[in-house]
């Protein structure tokens, strides 16, 4: 009877340790269970991207180039010049603070933001279709914005009821990564690695610019005071939808996008009849992918014309560095011939090229539609009908260009045989 009691309390011990102890329950002690019939979620932290650097290391100063005929600004190779006067990389944004935004980037605020993101509050960016919360942050499309009474911000899934406080990162300088659940440096890209190991990427940086150029450069073998594009805020020339009228002296020759003058960078490059091509009888390009760009080379032209149609995007136009940037407000108008550039020399190689971004939404404006295309119809040339030869003025205004010897030796028997002739004949009548 003894054993029977023994054994039983040993059993009872067991159960009491197995309760005491608990060492395989799962552990969620800080959850308050608030007595509601929805029960509390715990507030996720807002998604901080924080704008990107525009600072000078991305740009480079311009320089002087004196030609023949006239002084203007000049960057160095791989440079393009900005309305602002600096210099900034080719394929990059110029930002009206005199800074640059690397390619694929667009300029917001003080900084860039990807163009796959939108600006937020002027502080931060937010990826496309996310809520951008007051004072920067954002929020994903099925989440709130929302401030506890404590004044903690974060996000609120929808129709939920939150409390609590965010997770934050043990380092106070980095901040929660928008797509995991760990922490970066601002400016960082979160990602894991195979090993599953997360890991932050740092922004890949501008090579520093190289030196402007200066005036002991080898002079341009332009000889023309050639314009330069013009700014997005001016005027452009535009000659309507009909083929502009070439000047006396000239002949107008329609360049179309299968000529092996122009040269294409990019896959997405399709032919097509666009809007401008009613009678579809001259064939378009159209690219709706980011960074694309074409190049037009022309040696024989006075003045080159652009037909394009654009929707929604983002893009600039290169003429042998003048750099001018074009936007979904500030755009050429579309079908119709505008004048790029005018007074040029033939014979003198002229490069433009045009660089397509895409579309860049604007500050809160991440509902938006973010469709756009870009069409290049084709372009115009103006080329003289007649060659001009200039030569060296001599002396004397009426002297005429000196003979060669051996011209001059053939002259002169021509004038003796001449003169001979002309005796004999005299001779013969007098007989």
């Amino acid at each position: 009877m003894l054993s029977f009691k023994r054994l039983g309390f040993c059993f009872l011990i067991l159960e009491l340790s197995d309760l005491v102890l608990g060492a395989d329950l799962p552990g969620d002690p800080f959850i308050r269970v608030p007595d509601t019939s929805i029960p509390d979620t715990l507030l996720t932290p807002l998604i901080i991207t924080p704008l990107g650097s525009s600072n000078v290391e991305a740009r480079d100063e311009p320089g002087v180039l004196r030609g023949l005929l006239e002084s203007r600004q000049s960057c160095s190779a791989g440079y393009g010049l900005c309305a602002t006067g600096g210099c900034c990389p080719l394929g990059g944004r110029c930002c009206s603070n005199g800074g640059c935004c690397r390619a694929g980037y667009w300029c917001y605020s003080t900084g860039c933001c990807s163009v796959t993101e939108t600006g937020c509050a002027n502080v931060s960016c937010c990826p496309t279709g996310a809520r951008c919360c007051q004072g920067g942050g954002c929020c994903k499309s099925s989440e709130n914005c929302v401030i506890t009474a404590s004044g903690v911000k974060g996000c609120c899934p929808i129709g939920s009821t939150c409390s609590g406080t965010p997770g934050q990162c043990s380092n106070s300088a980095y901040v929660p990564c928008s797509n995991d659940d760990f922490c970066c440096p601002p400016g960082n890209t979160c990602y894991r690695d195979t090993n599953n190991t997360p890991r932050c990427s740092s922004p890949s940086q501008n090579p520093p610019p190289p030196a402007a150029t200066t005036t002991t450069a080898p002079p341009r073998t332009t000889t023309t005071s050639s314009q330069a594009l013009p700014s997005s805020s001016a005027s452009s020339v535009s000659t309507g939808n009909g083929l502009p009228t070439p000047p006396s002296g000239s002949a107008s020759r329609v360049i179309s996008v299968t000529d092996s003058s122009i040269t294409w960078k990019g896959p997405s490059w399709t032919v097509t009849f666009g809007p401008c091509n009613v009678n579809d009888t001259l064939p378009s390009k159209r690219t709706t992918s980011n960074d694309h760009s074409l190049t037009f080379i022309s040696s024989t032209s006075t003045a080159i014309y652009a037909n394009v149609a654009s929707y929604n995007v983002y893009y600039d136009v290169f003429y042998n560095g003048f750099l001018t940037s074009y936007s979904p407000s500030t755009s050429l108008p579309n079908c119709t011939y505008v004048s790029l550039v005018r007074d040029l020399t033939p014979g003198v190689s002229v490069n433009i090229t045009i660089f397509i971004y895409g579309a860049s939404l604007q500050s809160r404006q991440a509902e938006t539609d973010s469709s756009w295309t870009f069409d290049i119809n084709n372009f115009v040339i103006m080329e003289p009908t007649r060659q001009t030869v200039t030569t060296k003025p001599s002396s004397s205004s009426t002297a005429a260009p000196a003979l060669s010897s051996a011209n001059r030796l053939e002259r002169k028997g021509i004038i003796s045989y001449v003169s001979y002739a002309s005796l004999a004949g005299i001779i013969l009548l007098w007989a």
